[in-house]
């Protein structure tokens, strides 16, 4: 049984789980609903966590060291066993199906395949770490373990399919009427010399052809609405819940697999506009031939229904290994365009030949490999054209030929060979073109499938709750957290903060995600966090992540006017930031910083220094009032005077405010209440 391949980088693990759940206990769990409920680390999911899962599906795993000597010794029944490989410096899971004299036969996730390994090659890659199968329980199958259809909705409604169903019978209606002009010329027209009759039936063929032209024409039109309506639906769904959801969902995706998802949307949304009436014209196309065909002439028929069906299961074929190699093209494209995107990033930063030297060879290969798999695909589809032109181009002479036996044999005519000729690509060409859909439209569906992914995602809950007006007191009892099972980044038992607090600590002591917690971007926490004793999931979300402001060091700076970034374009921040402009002297920091606030942000920030983004990021702080306002590393990239300067004005206008914060340089706002994070948090 081959595994299914992995969706995402971090997610062989989850592949696994998949594969030895179906396996062991014939239950089909869908990936996304065990991607959207197993806990992630910054690199996957740990070994805890696959044995802590598997355990939830009646399968007992044990993880064991042990070198690849130990493997020859084992028994068939210990197989399959789950080990741990290095990929490409990741560690990467994998199932070991079974050894052959000397070969390891490898089912991998990262290419849905078993590899062949010789032992000295597995050798290389073993982590000398492996996970046995000890015991399955057995465990009911009625529950469907799969996330909720959340595109569904945003799909076209009945009453568009309606719409286009009409256009596809007129359209059909209209292509087969034209067909006849031939016949009626041929048959009638030319034995007769009806000069005057010739012109009025071409009148009537020359509006029927208006008819099907603009038939298509309103078509285009209806479609591509449907189009524009389904991308903006799913474009601001994708983007609500990246905006809109926690940072623990977030993190289990990487930046490129966002990329890919977004760049389905458009594919997605030509492809559900279309797809009913190009699956409805076709089918309705095949029929009305199919029956045109056999009127004419059945024995013909015949004969370009075989070289039809030969051709649509060569096509099918194709279509196979076309969708196969376009996901390899797909990560292939992605991995180019960020190598590209990396070296303008960075062009300020390509000093000399080791750096240039570097990121030249990391695109070369990135763009190779790119090349590689578009040449391995525009291959497959040459190779498929070229069969198809083979095939369809010598249908006609066949026909024709056979044909024209019998005409001599005055069996057939003329005007019918005409009319059968033209009828005939109504027939093979839509049925070449339904293979062509269905294949496109099961790998669609994989698109649909990983978009669902995060259209699952929880979204914040913000308008219910109880309102907090100024924050007196912070109180933290038995607080945990950890991105993977057995790795907990925040272990608190009790933790009151009454005032002003400076937090200190190593690198990596979890200060940043406990203030992530304290703003709300982490939920699944085990504990309870209180703000003036209110719990934390009992306070109005809304109301209070409105009046918290949360600065770091790391904040992207997106391109736009400054004063809109900062301000947040509302007017009312505008004008307020005017006000502390006059009232603070902020001006003269202005200066000091070489800042305009009319001035345009580029490429991300890179056309100001790190002490700029800073100062515009801290400028955040005079548009409003806020009551929580978390500096994580703030100041770092300003000096001493400036720092004192707007530290000064920070606290007159910002004097109702609860202040956190973290600073390896000791640059606070206040200095009254230095806390070592480290002896809080025990976990560490």
């Amino acid at each position: 049984m081959k595994i299914n391949k992995q969706i995402d980088i971090k997610d062989c693990a989850i592949s696994i789980l998949q594969y030895i759940i179906r396996k062991k206990q014939k239950i089909n769990v869908d990936e996304n609903y065990l991607k959207a409920n197993v806990n992630y680390g910054e690199n996957g999911i740990n070994g805890t966590t696959l044995i802590h899962w598997a355990d939830k599906f009646g399968i007992k795993i044990v993880g064991t060291n042990g070198d690849t000597n130990a493997f020859f010794s084992l028994d068939k029944k210990e197989f399959p066993i789950i080990v741990l490989i290095n990929n490409n410096g990741l560690q990467h899971y994998v199932i070991l199906e079974k050894i052959k004299g000397d070969f390891f036969y490898i089912n991998d996730p990262a290419n849905g395949k078993i590899n062949k390994l010789k032992s000295k090659d597995f050798e290389k890659l073993f982590l000398n770490i492996a996970f046995f199968i000890t015991e399955v329980s057995e465990m009911s199958k009625d529950k469907v373990f799969k996330l909720e259809d959340k595109i569904n909705k945003l799909l076209p409604k009945k009453t568009d399919v309606y719409i286009l169903l009409f256009i596809a019978v007129l359209n059909n209606f209209l292509i087969f009427g034209s067909t006849f002009f031939i016949k009626i010329v041929f048959e009638y027209i030319i034995p007769n010399l009806a000069k005057n009759t010739l012109f009025i039936v071409a009148f009537i063929f020359i509006w029927i052809n208006l008819l099907r032209f603009t038939n298509q024409y309103i078509k285009n039109i209806i479609v591509k609405k449907i189009t524009n309506k389904i991308e903006l639906n799913i474009h601001n769904e994708f983007f609500k819940k990246i905006s809109n959801s926690y940072h623990n969902q977030l993190s289990k995706i990487n930046t490129v697999d966002f990329y890919k998802r977004l760049g389905f949307i458009n594919q997605i949304a030509n492809n559900q506009s279309n797809f009913a009436y190009s699956i409805l014209n076709q089918i309705i196309t095949i029929i009305v031939s199919f029956f045109l065909l056999i009127w004419i002439n059945y024995k013909l028929f015949i004969i370009v229904s075989i070289c039809t069906f030969f051709l649509l299961i060569i096509n099918s074929i194709y279509q196979y290994y076309i969708n196969n190699t376009y996901n390899k093209f797909v990560y292939s494209s992605i991995r180019k365009t960020k190598d590209e995107i990396d070296i303008i990033n960075l062009r300020n930063q390509i000093y000399n030949t080791d750096i240039r030297d570097y990121l030249s060879y990391k695109l070369k290969n990135a763009f190779y490999d790119f090349k590689n798999n578009e040449y391995k695909f525009s291959n497959i589809q040459n190779n498929n054209l070229l069969i198809n032109n083979l095939i369809i181009g010598n249908i006609g002479i066949l026909i024709i030929s056979i044909s024209t036996i019998m005409i001599i044999n005055n069996k057939f005519n003329s005007s019918d060979l005409m009319l059968f000729l033209t009828s005939s690509n109504f027939f093979t060409n839509p049925l070449l073109e339904i293979s062509g859909i269905i294949m496109t439209r099961m790998l669609i569906k994989k698109h649909i499938h990983q978009l669902n992914y995060i259209f699952n995602f929880i979204e914040k809950d913000y308008k219910n709750g109880i309102t907090i007006n100024k924050i007196k007191n912070i109180k933290i009892n038995n607080l945990s957290f950890q991105y993977e099972l057995g790795k907990n980044i925040i272990n608190i038992n009790e933790f009151f903060i009454n005032k002003n607090i400076q937090l200190t600590g190593k690198n990596g002591s979890g200060k940043s995600t406990f203030c992530n917690i304290l703003v709300g971007n982490i939920i699944n926490f085990l504990g309870t966090y209180s703000i003036n004793e209110v719990s934390f999931e009992n306070i109005n979300k809304e109301a209070f992540l409105n009046s918290c402001c949360y600065i770091s060091t790391n904040d992207f700076i997106p391109n736009d006017n400054i004063l809109n970034l900062i301000s947040l374009n509302q007017n009312d921040y505008k004008k307020e930031f005017f006000n502390n402009i006059e009232k603070y002297n902020l001006g003269n920091l202005f200066s000091k910083f070489k800042i305009n606030i009319n001035s345009e942000i580029n490429d991300s920030g890179k056309n100001i220094s790190n002490g700029q983004k800073q100062f515009i990021n801290l400028l955040k702080l005079f548009i409003k009032k806020y009551k929580l306002i978390i500096l994580d590393e703030a100041f770092e990239s300003i000096d001493i005077e400036n720092f004192n300067l707007i530290k000064e004005m920070i606290k007159k206008y910002q004097n109702e405010a609860f202040f956190v914060e973290i600073s390896h340089s000791k640059k606070y706002i206040f200095e009254e209440n230095e806390v070592n994070f480290e002896k809080i948090n025990s976990c560490r």
